[in-house]
């Protein structure tokens, strides 16, 4: 009849309404979960370029005091040239600042800040062309500059090469105090040997795909006052929970949780048995 096929039709719609609130709330749990899992990895991004960040930094500053600042610049100065040698580099800042921390480290190094830029530079080209991290070259053009005749020998083996007349008179300047003036011999043989290879390789495809890496992770390092707050936020929270008084609350809700637990489990296993005396 007319009736009955009217219906069958609103059953069937109501069907295909119920159908589609379905689909609707299953696409809505999708992209709240899509949207949550997001907010995660971001904030798990954020959490660590922010620390490489700090870290780097702190290294920094701890080295600059105990050497009495002989770098001739401050933490924040040299923060400064690393951000702008990323720029123009394949290397990251925080990468930089770790080579200008082992650097800092030799106190021999003279004291003017252009010469410490300078040598920053000189370690970038060294690492580009003999393709070895920063660090290694760090500590070795460190090392040449704070003992030129025995790092020079070093330099030599690892592929920057000295004429036995350069060794000679950079022996002759040691041995007559004249440091910075065999510092700046050999600084500009390095120079002249892989000078710009860093800059030279930012402008390949390859260095340009690393730089936006680079920028990309600066994109969730938070502000320095940002970070300070979240460090004593997760400093508090750690002084909270090592308190031993929190750590015996939380042992009493631990044992109240295992004994409502095990209630549970007795009172199941009670009412099973009664099930099966009732049923027998």
């Amino acid at each position: 009849s007319a009736m009955a096929e009217g219906f069958t039709k609103t059953a069937k719609s109501a069907d295909n309404m119920a159908k589609t609130v379905k689909k609707v709330d299953a696409a809505v749990v999708g992209a709240t979960a899509a949207i949550v899992a997001m907010g995660g990895l971001a904030l798990r991004k954020v959490i660590q370029e922010t620390s490489a960040a700090d870290d780097a930094m702190a290294g920094l500053g701890a080295v600059l005091k105990s050497t009495g600042g002989v770098s001739g610049k401050t933490a924040e100065e040299l923060s400064r040239t690393a951000s702008s040698l990323q720029k123009i580099t394949t290397y990251g800042d925080e990468a930089i600042i770790g080579a200008q921390t082992l650097i800092a480290t030799f106190k021999n190094i003279n004291k003017d800040g252009a010469v410490f830029d300078r040598t920053t530079r000189a370690v970038l080209d060294l690492s580009t062309v003999m393709k070895q991290d920063l660090n290694s070259y760090a500590l070795q053009l460190g090392k040449a500059l704070e003992n030129p005749i025995k790092g020079v020998n070093a330099l030599t083996r690892s592929g920057v090469s000295f004429s036995e007349a350069q060794k000679d008179v950079i022996k002759g300047l040691v041995e007559t105090n004249r440091l910075a003036e065999a510092q700046a011999i050999i600084l500009t043989e390095v120079e002249g040997q892989v000078g710009g290879a860093a800059e030279a390789m930012r402008g390949a495809l390859g260095g340009a795909i690393t730089s936006l890496g680079n920028s990309w992770g600066d994109l969730f390092e938070v502000q320095q006052t940002a970070s300070a707050g979240m460090t004593q936020s997760i400093n508090e929270l750690n002084a909270t929970i090592s308190d031993p008084g929190f750590k015996s609350a939380m042992d009493s809700v631990t044992t109240g949780l295992i004994d409502i637990v095990n209630w549970s489990a007795r009172a199941a296993a009670g009412i099973v048995q009664t099930f099966k005396y009732v049923t027998q």
